[in-house]
């Protein structure tokens, strides 16, 4: 693996590493602030409003950075910027009715999801942009833009400066990603005349439909987990789980990095007639498995000393939940692969795949072991998807070589 891939993954690092502290600060501020029901009600919301979110990318990203025809490169623009403006409003649509089926709608935390949405939008459309031209520099800019916001705002729950309610910290967390707006003179030139055109819409849709579902059921997850526990075990259960879920899906950061920098890497080794690099992802994938073993004894150090008691029973499944997100975190970066080699539709099928085999194993093991069923599924289902990954790797590349 080259020296230079190693820096940029280090930059783009970087920046999600300030993101998901500020996150955690934010996190566990809040955790302390409120009652075992009002975090779980908190945590379903939040991650709810990320898992919508990522319909508004639903692929279309990662097949913009991976096109290589510079020709019709004004047309794939103004087709990105269409799309994106329909996956807004399917993304609104899907919202309200997610928050009737959970029995949590009211207009005030509708209104605000809804800001949040847009910010999201803004958001996942800059970091497109900054990644096809390898702006890393912005990149983490714009990680460090939306999450000051929840830094200053734990700072000042720690001095007693701010009394937390659940309006507000869900205000926070939506109208903290709209400060990415203020990167839209780094844009280039080019980016910044949005033009609109909806004829290549299709074309684009096929392209990332398979993608698209693939992210969409990995960013689903944990509001698909935290709803399970929610049915089985109401809002206490969710907020022991999603607890456990969000600290041990840093790794979702250490492949989001590693995919960022990849992604428009191979794309142009592709372009140059050059093979994909198998040993820099073995590499990686040693590194990824080295750090989730090390880090569990800081983790739980981490949780008895943050969040207090009420969340002790946390520990009991997050050991099997790091290893469950590193599994997944190296089949999601290694996902470049098919992007690069327009295959996604191996990516469709790991990730229903992935679906049927954690909701086949909750529907067995949840009644009877609870929260260590659920965490037991998710390992489980990882793993597959990693197989998978890597039996569909093999075969497309022995294909190419015929």
């Amino acid at each position: 693996m080259k020296l230079k891939s190693f820096r940029k993954i280090a930059t783009v690092g970087a920046g999600n590493a300030f993101n998901a502290l500020m996150g955690f600060v934010f996190l566990a501020v809040i955790a302390k602030s409120f009652d075992l029901i009002t975090f779980g009600k908190y945590a379903l919301l939040t991650t709810l409003l990320v898992s919508i979110s990522k319909i508004i990318d639903f692929g279309t990203n990662s097949v913009f950075v991976s096109q290589i025809n510079k020709e019709k490169e004004e047309d794939n623009i103004s087709s990105f910027f269409s799309i994106k403006i329909i996956l807004t409003l399917v993304s609104l649509v899907i919202l309200s009715i997610a928050l009737l089926l959970l029995k949590e709608f009211n207009w005030i935390i509708f209104l605000i999801l809804c800001v949040g949405l847009f910010a999201y939008g803004i958001n996942y459309t800059f970091f497109a942009l900054f990644q096809k031209e390898e702006d890393y520099r912005s990149l983490v800019l714009l990680n460090i833009l939306s999450s000051l916001p929840k830094g200053i705002c734990a700072l000042l729950i720690i001095l007693n400066s701010f009394t937390p309610t659940l309006v507000s910290v869900l205000s926070i967390f939506s109208l903290s990603i709209m400060f990415s707006i203020l990167l839209f003179m780094s844009l280039s030139p080019k980016y910044r005349n949005i033009r609109i055109n909806f004829k290549l819409i299709p074309v684009l849709f096929n392209k990332s439909f398979p993608g698209g579902v693939s992210q969409t059921v990995y960013e689903s997850w944990p509001t698909l987990s935290n709803t399970i526990a929610k049915v089985t075990g109401g809002l206490s259960n969710v907020g022991v789980f999603s607890l456990a879920s969000k600290i041990s899906r840093l790794f979702a950061l250490l492949s989001f990095s590693i995919f960022t920098v990849l992604l428009p890497k191979n794309t142009d080794r592709k372009k140059n007639n050059l093979s994909y690099d198998f040993n820099e992802t073995f590499i990686i994938s040693s590194l990824v498995f080295l750090i989730a073993t090390i880090s569990i004894p800081f983790i739980h150090f981490g949780v008895n000393r943050f969040f207090g008691d009420k969340f002790s029973e946390s520990l009991s499944i997050i050991n099997i939940l790091i290893f469950s997100n590193a599994f997944t975190s190296i089949h999601t970066f290694m996902e470049n692969y098919f992007f690069v080699e327009q295959k996604t539709r191996y990516l469709f099928i790991i990730s229903l795949s992935k679906l049927v085999i954690f909701s086949l194993l909750c529907v067995f093991f949840v009644p009877v072991y609870s929260l260590a069923g659920l965490a037991g599924s998710d390992l489980a289902a990882s793993i597959s998807a990693f197989l998978l990954t890597i039996l569909f790797i093999k075969k497309v590349d022995s294909v190419g070589k015929i």
